[in-house]
């Protein structure tokens, strides 16, 4: 019995043993699944680290640079009138990762009033070769009298308007003309070229011409001639008849055609139809203000013109607070009567001006320096570039910047250090562009 009782003794020893085997190897695999935890965590928690690392330097690093500031000071006739544009030269910082400029936001204030303004376009420029502010973009305006007031426009049937043309019939190639001597010396000018063709459009009979040319069959210089039939042919040319109002015409043969090299002046005055807008609205004047006499705009409305027609400016004037625009259509027969548009019909004006599109909601840009061409393809700014951000001052805060007046402001990117700008402006305007920062 004794035996039996060591025996079962020893069997139990061997049983505990497997337990406490059991127990340790328990242990050692919730260390290894601990360990592959906290081995993984650390892992993690490395990368997380490294990458906000990286992007904290990145935002430290990165950032636009403003490296001066101009200004436009509106001219007209002897006048300096106030500041209307601003162009800002930004760079990256130094070290900086590229930025893209579409995603960039300019906040502005001035005079208690703060405005934020969004990317609009991309301008071409060279360097060294253009004026800044010169520089044309595309622009579209739609407006009323209610939605910017204190605007009059006007639509005026049969108007004179001075013209003066000069032409050769090389540079005109279409165009055959030719002195007649007779019992009436005439000049008979027969073209398909458009520039042509839309004055003759807006002669009448009767109208008085003034004419001169290098040939020397016409014997006074310059000479008056009246217009005798304007024609349009069936091929298309018009032929325009008009009569010397004296013998001016050499004797010695009876018809002479000017050859190429021969230059022929016109000038006198043609019937038009005409738009003329009136307007003492801030936004609407920093618009008509980057228009130039010869620009080409076309012009709809809901009244009378309904379908889209051509325009060529003819004139503008500005006293400082109305601004007056003048355009002659090429169509001449828009217009029955004299009209001048109620307070809820439209105007709708699209072409090309000066800082087109840069407005009260919107900047421009012009790559000024732009090896890659990041900025012109995509709107990028890396390093070595150079970016003038065009900004239409007076369509932002609706008016004119006057002199000792603070603005400030940032061009803040989507990511990185904005280009700050802090100046106030001079004590007085002196000339059309000045250096305000």
């Amino acid at each position: 019995m004794k035996i039996k009782i060591l025996e079962f003794l020893k069997n139990k020893k061997g049983a505990s043993g497997i337990g406490t085997l059991i127990v340790f190897i328990a242990m050692v695999l919730v260390a290894a699944v601990a360990a592959s935890v906290l081995i993984n965590t650390s892992g993690f928690l490395q990368q997380k680290a490294s990458s906000t690392g990286k992007e904290s330097t990145e935002q430290v690093a990165s950032g636009l640079l403003c490296n001066g500031v101009s200004g436009h000071i509106y001219k007209y006739g002897d006048t300096f009138y106030d500041l209307d544009k601003m162009v800002m030269y930004v760079s990256p910082n130094a070290g900086s990762a590229p930025i893209d400029l579409k995603q960039a936001k300019l906040f502005l204030t001035y005079d208690g009033k703060s405005v934020v303004l969004k990317y609009g376009g991309t301008i071409g420029a060279v360097a060294g070769s253009q004026d800044v502010f010169s520089l044309t973009h595309a622009f579209s305006i739609n407006y009323s009298n209610e939605s910017n007031p204190v605007t009059n426009t006007y639509l005026e049937n049969d108007k004179s308007s001075a013209f003066e043309i000069n032409y050769t019939g090389a540079t005109y190639s279409t165009t055959t003309t030719k002195l007649i001597n007779g019992t009436t010396d005439q000049i008979n000018i027969t073209s398909n070229n458009a520039n042509l063709i839309n004055i003759f459009k807006g002669l009448r009979v009767g109208d008085t011409v003034t004419v001169d040319t290098n040939n020397t069959a016409l014997t006074t210089h310059p000479a008056s001639a009246t217009v005798d039939s304007v024609t349009k042919l069936n091929s298309g040319d018009y032929e325009v008849i008009m009569n010397f109002s004296s013998n001016v015409v050499s004797d010695t043969t009876t018809t002479t055609t000017l050859g190429d090299n021969d230059w022929v002046k016109l000038n006198g005055s043609v019937y038009v139809d005409k738009i003329k807008i009136s307007t003492t609205n801030s936004k609407l004047i920093a618009v008509l203000k980057g228009l130039s006499v010869g620009n080409t705009v076309t012009v709809l409305s809901n009244n009378t013109i309904t379908s889209e027609n051509t325009t060529t400016v003819n004139s503008t004037s500005y006293d400082g607070t109305t601004f007056t625009i003048t355009m002659n259509f090429a169509n001449y027969s828009i217009i029955s009567a004299d009209k001048t548009l109620g307070t809820s019909d439209w105007v709708y004006l699209n072409g090309t001006a000066v800082w087109g599109g840069a407005n009260d909601k919107q900047f421009l840009i012009a790559p000024l320096q732009d090896n890659d061409g990041s900025v012109v393809n995509t709107g990028v700014i890396n390093k070595g570039d150079l970016v003038a951000v065009l900004v239409n001052s007076q369509a932002a805060f609706d008016s004119e910047i006057s002199e000792r007046t603070d603005i400030s402001g940032k061009l803040q990117p989507e990511f990185g250090a904005p280009a700050v700008v802090d100046f106030t402006t001079p004590v007085a305007y002196t000339k059309e562009v000045m250096e305000l920062q």
